[in-house]
């Protein structure tokens, strides 16, 4: 039975946001990829809207942005 590449996105997916970290790096990839016996994601870590700085990525579903939101002085 052939598994198929979203079948494997996904599987990667769950995995990365299993670790409970909003960032992660290249190396934990790989890790995550060789205990599970997965290829590299390219595809995850090609993509520029992953990218939280050199060889940091953000992990999907887990960041929150924040906002400031100005506030006056209590008079």
């Amino acid at each position: 039975m052939r598994v198929s590449r979203a079948d494997k996105r996904e599987e990667f997916l769950s995995l990365v946001k299993a670790s409970g970290k909003q960032v992660v790096s290249r190396q934990e990839i790989v890790d995550i990829c060789e205990e599970n016996n997965l290829k590299f994601p390219q595809w995850f870590t090609k993509e520029d809207s992953n990218r939280a700085g050199r060889g940091l990525y953000k992990v999907p579903g887990t960041t929150v942005d924040m906002a400031v939101i100005p506030m006056k002085k209590p008079e």
